[in-house]
């Protein structure tokens, strides 16, 4: 082999060497993953190929396409991210729907309170005029009214009649026309009252007392037979009339002016008396069981033998009253004036005289009265009588001082001693008596 052979064959084996660490190169650069030195090697190297076709600028191509484009990391990405937006887009799309949704709910809404409205509206109406057809039929009952009125005057003003009694018949008729007269309730204005009553009775009441029918008549064949509960007698004025053992269970007597009149064992339970003014009467015997009295002003009147039990009284005036021999057991009395009042010989157990005001000088009398338990939290007792009241402790009046923080009770100490009740007479066993 001459020498030209030799060179030629070196020169040939020489590129195959080239080519070979070019492809070596090229697998080195495809496999380049670092961002910056993929665009330095794109760059700045391909002017050193010196063409597209030179496999490692394709190899550098390569790599920088599967980097950005086709890695897991860049597809995850870019997964991710299309996900994200398709989310974010079908979120908005369901927040709308939502909120359309939210909006047809809210109209529904109102629409079915504007329907419930109308329908309260048109119960309203239907009952007040349900109640407005029974008061209309009632009147029929103030034309009989009117002619029993009619002929019970006609009775009284009859000159043979100097004892002012009626007669059988209209005696019957009149109790038979209370019990036909059924409370209801009425318009006031433009709602109905909230409980039944019977404005009828109450006129026929009121006309009855101001006739001046001899009292025992009254009394013994008309009150004692009637039924006048629940009458309307709102702000009623009743003066020197004869209401004894009339039947005023229910009735309204809110507001009402009582002077000089008679309402022992009148029946009162459940009815109101709230704000009502009671001056010189007489409330004798009278079961007041869930009645209202508060704020209720009686003046110089007799209550004796009245049923207070568990009752709860507030703001109430007693002022020269007498409550003797009542049963006033648990019935509690919150922010009450007692002025010179008398409660002797009555059942106070376990009742509460709660911030009462006993007026000075005055006096509240419990003589002879059980107090046992009865608790004056609150209340100064320095003007209470105490003459042989019983109590169910020797130690009363240190309970009340120490215990209850009661005022008042050191002059009571001073005045006062407890000692033993003479056995078999009194229900406790220990009274209180004057310390002479």
């Amino acid at each position: 082999m001459d020498t030209q052979q030799k060179i030629d064959a070196i020169i040939e084996q020489n590129k195959k060497l080239e080519n070979e660490l070019h492809r070596i190169e090229a697998e080195l650069l495809e496999q380049e993953h670092r961002p910056f030195k993929l665009f330095w090697n794109f760059y700045k190297r391909k002017n050193d190929w010196g063409n597209q076709n030179d496999p490692r600028f394709i190899a550098v191509t390569k790599a920088i396409i599967w980097r950005f484009f086709a890695s897991p990391t860049t597809i995850a990405i870019a997964s991710g991210g299309i996900i994200g937006i398709l989310t974010l887009f079908f979120l908005y799309r369901q927040d709308n729907h939502l909120e359309n949704q939210n909006k047809l709910l809210k109209n529904q809404n109102i629409i079915i309170e504007l329907q419930n409205q109308k329908f309260d509206l048109q119960n309203k109406r239907i009952e007040q005029q349900t109640y407005l057809t029974e008061a209309s039929r009632r009147s029929s009952q103030m034309f009989i009214m009117g002619e029993v009125l009619s002929d019970l005057t006609s009775e009284l003003e009859s000159r043979s009649n100097t004892t002012r009694t009626l007669s059988n018949s209209l005696i019957g008729r009149i109790n038979g026309l209370t019990l036909s007269m059924k409370p209801y309730r009425y318009l006031s204005g433009d709602s109905l009252i909230a409980t039944s009553l019977s404005p009828e009775r109450a006129q026929l009441l009121i006309s009855l007392v101001e006739s001046k029918i001899d009292s025992l008549h009254i009394v013994d064949f008309i009150f004692e037979k009637s039924n006048f509960n629940y009458s309307d007698l709102n702000e009623v004025v009743f003066n020197d009339v004869i209401l004894t053992k009339a039947n005023l269970a229910f009735s309204d007597l809110r507001n009402a002016s009582i002077f000089s009149s008679n309402m022992s064992r009148t029946k009162l339970e459940n009815a109101s008396l709230f704000n009502a003014n009671i001056v010189m009467s007489y409330l004798d015997s009278v079961n007041l069981k869930e009645t209202n009295l508060d704020e209720v002003h009686f003046g110089a009147t007799r209550l004796r033998g009245i049923d207070l039990e568990n009752h709860a009284l507030f703001g109430v005036q007693f002022e020269y009253c007498t409550l003797d021999g009542s049963n006033l057991n648990g019935a509690k009395f919150d922010n009450v004036l007692f002025l010179e009042t008398s409660i002797k010989h009555s059942d106070l157990r376990g009742a509460i005289l709660k911030d009462c005001n006993i007026a000075t000088p005055e006096f509240l009398d419990l003589s002879h009265s059980n107090i046992s338990g009865t608790n004056f939290s609150g209340t100064n007792i320095s003007n209470i009588i105490l003459d042989s009241t019983l109590v169910n402790r020797p130690d009363w009046f240190i309970y009340q001082r120490d215990s209850l923080g009661v005022e008042g009770i050191d002059r009571i100490i001073y005045d006062y001693k407890i000692v033993d009740a003479p056995k078999n007479k009194y229900f406790e066993d220990y009274i209180i008596v004057k310390d002479y």
